[in-house]
């Protein structure tokens, strides 16, 4: 059974408006942290981005500095193939060039 004195009741109307209002303001409030952690997260997600972005950046130049340093590598050991060559043919003409002459 409802009791409509208890509905009637202005205090119990202005107590129920009392709680209603708490309530809303207590929604607004997680609102209000809602959006201010969003934006904070927002922020935050622009700087991981911003910093992930430098970080491509540097892996890029590291890559190109290893690719030059590899290639640099590969010259010379070309060179120093190349002079060990040379030397291991001077060598063998020398010696060549003494049999022609012992002959």
């Amino acid at each position: 059974m409802v009791d409509k004195n208890k509905e009637l009741d202005p205090y119990t109307e202005a107590r129920s408006g009392i709680e209603k209002a708490a309530t809303e303001a207590e929604i607004i409030e997680v609102f209000e942290k809602y959006d201010a952690t969003e934006g904070k997260l927002k922020r935050r997600a622009a700087e991981l981005n911003e910093e992930l972005d430098s970080l491509e950046d540097r892996r890029r130049i590291a890559e190109k500095e290893l690719d030059v340093l590899s290639r640099n590598k590969f010259f010379r050991q070309v060179s120093v193939e190349s002079v060990a060559a040379d030397k291991v043919f001077k060598l063998r003409l020398a010696e060549w060039r003494e049999n022609e002459d012992v002959t």
